[in-house]
């Protein structure tokens, strides 16, 4: 397995990112936020059968700094290097509107957008202000156009169809069976009516033991599924963060599934 690391100038332009993220933390010690990192991996590993993922995950703001200093940064480097890979299964038309769905602070959006020339908008969206407000900066720092939009999904999901591209990034977990279903429900007409589809969720299985059976659902409509998994150089300021979680990223990955409309 082949170790994946950013150039120099994505480098510099990622640590920019979380210093920025960092220098609106600054509260925090690193010692805190390892136990926020612990606690949020206690929540979606150990204790998701409490339901109401979310919420409970981001209920402090070392909770919350866990999501934009740690797990949105590797969701991003995840999807920057498995782009290649997930780009070709979906061999979709241009792009000209990226939706994030369950934006979080806008990693999965930014990562794939920064792939693709031009440079597509994007429109991000969550149930929770404190992300949106997370989401707009990143957006901007990438130099990305794009607008948020505050509401659950499925309901939030606006109107698609042809040269629209929606990115469910590592987010159909969190959701509860009812809400999970009816969202799966609406990305299908949404690749009926020329919309093309991005899902990414945990390599644990035991985070969506749904995955078999959606992937086969999906599988009328062109859906394509795997899994991506690298070796990879963490930038300095995740890797001091993966230490003080006792954590090892030395491997990411995710599984995936890519559909576009067929006709």
């Amino acid at each position: 397995m082949a170790v994946a690391s950013l150039s120099a100038t994505e480098i510099e332009r990622f640590e920019a990112w979380l210093e920025g993220i960092a220098g609106r933390q600054a509260e925090l010690t690193t010692r805190e936020l390892g136990r926020g990192i612990r606690a949020v991996s206690r929540v979606y590993v150990e204790k998701r059968d409490a339901g109401a993922l979310r919420g409970r995950a981001t209920n402090s703001d070392a909770r919350r700094a866990a999501f934009t200093r740690f797990y949105a940064p590797l969701h991003f480097l995840c999807l920057w290097h498995a782009y290649e890979t997930i780009r070709d299964a979906l061999d979709a038309p241009p792009t000209t509107r990226i939706l994030d769905l369950g934006c979080g602070s806008g990693a999965a959006g930014a990562a794939w957008a920064l792939q693709l020339s031009p440079r597509p908008r994007i429109e991000g969206i969550d149930a929770l202000g404190w992300a949106l407000r997370e989401a707009r900066r990143t957006y901007r720092h990438f130099g990305l156009r794009a607008r948020t939009r505050r509401g659950e999904l499925p309901q939030a999901l606006p109107e698609v169809g042809g040269g629209d591209l929606l990115i469910c990034g590592w987010m159909l977990n969190e959701l509860d069976t009812d809400a999970r279903d009816a969202l799966i429900l609406r990305l299908e007409r949404a690749i009926d009516r020329g919309a093309a589809c991005v899902i990414l969720e945990p390599l644990a299985g035991s985070a969506s033991p749904w995955w078999d059976a959606t992937a086969a659902r999906l599988s009328s409509r062109g859906m394509r599924d795997g899994i991506f998994k690298t070796e990879v150089e963490l930038p300095e300021p995740l890797r001091v963060l993966d230490l003080a979680a006792g954590l090892d990223h030395r491997v990411i990955g995710a599984r995936w599934m890519a559909a576009k409309d067929r006709r």
